[in-house]
């Protein structure tokens, strides 16, 4: 077994990430609502304000555009030492349903309570959050195995099916392990996730030991000031004697409240016809997050 150390800690995909996040959205086609907007907004504190997504609620079938375009959008924020402020919303040409802060410069600091209103044709939005302290990845630690082990893929796709195609292949288990300091209120929760460069395992590996991300309590992750969490993911080789291909890791961790870690659990589950939403008058997630990032090189 090999090891290999990194300490490091870096901010700069925060704010990519923070699209990517937002941009995905939840699958709300399955599901008779008497709701008819969903609303995605994920504020990271002491970064420019993100994008807010609208979005009306589609039938089971439906390929039409969802993104409302007409809708009025503000964050109200709650400063402690200027009073509340209030930030208008534009629409985005070419982009239906995505609103962007008018004035770009616009941030909200650690702890500050926020307000998002979302008028629309067919009444209002609205969901309210605080933004948590900041999260820094402190240091990364992966561990290669020496040679890759037998492993069964199976069609994540058809899993209600009874004909499940299954093929076997050998995969490379990279264990890894991610440190940063607990803030001083321990009462947030985290999601971590490992994204390989280039390597996306779609089909599911029928094996417990894979772990590429997680949604878990913070104060479960250790009883010091430091928190720990183990991951696995997996790199797939045709043959058992391939060496393990030289990629490039994104380690990535967001803190939030219960209400995000209930969203981000429960998103892509394919038995849930309704996702989790803290969203009044609408479905959809209005949040606080703090967010960092690392990229290593592996092995």
């Amino acid at each position: 077994m090999t090891t290999s150390s990194f300490w490091t800690g870096v901010g700069a995909l925060g704010g990519a990430l923070l699209l990517l996040l937002s941009s995905s959205g939840c699958d709300l086609t399955d599901f008779e609502s008497t709701e008819s907007v969903v609303v995605e907004a994920f504020v990271e504190a002491e970064r420019p304000l993100p994008p807010v997504f609208v979005r009306a609620v589609q039938g089971f079938g439906d390929t039409t555009a969802s993104g409302i375009e007409t809708a009025q959008v503000r964050l109200t924020v709650d400063d402690p030492s200027q009073g509340e402020q209030s930030v208008a919303y534009a629409p985005v040409p070419g982009t239906p349903g995505r609103y962007e802060p008018v004035n770009a410069s616009d941030s909200v600091g650690v702890g500050t309570r926020f307000r998002l209103t979302v008028e629309h044709t067919d009444g209002t939005a609205q969901g309210r959050s605080r933004t948590p302290a900041s999260i820094r990845l402190d240091s990364i630690v992966t561990s290669v195995p020496d040679e890759p082990v037998e492993a069964v893929r199976v069609d994540s796709l058809r899993r209600d099916s009874l004909d499940i195609p299954a093929t076997t292949n050998f995969i490379y288990p990279i264990d890894l392990e991610a440190y940063w300091t607990a803030p001083e209120a321990d009462t947030a929760w985290v999601r971590t996730a490992l994204r390989p460069e280039n390597q996306p395992f779609t089909p599911r590996i029928v094996d417990f030991f894979i772990q590429p991300e997680a949604v878990f309590q913070e104060s479960t992750a250790g009883d010091t000031d430091v928190r720990r969490w183990r991951g696995v993911y997996a790199i797939p080789v045709e043959e058992a004697t391939d060496p393990l291909p030289s990629h490039r890791l994104v380690v990535w961790i967001a803190r939030g409240d219960a209400e995000y870690a209930s969203f981000m659990a429960e998103r892509d589950d394919p038995d849930r016809r309704e996702p989790s939403s803290n969203v009044t008058g609408g479905l959809g997630i209005i949040t606080g997050v703090a967010m960092d990032s690392v990229e290593v090189e592996v092995p």
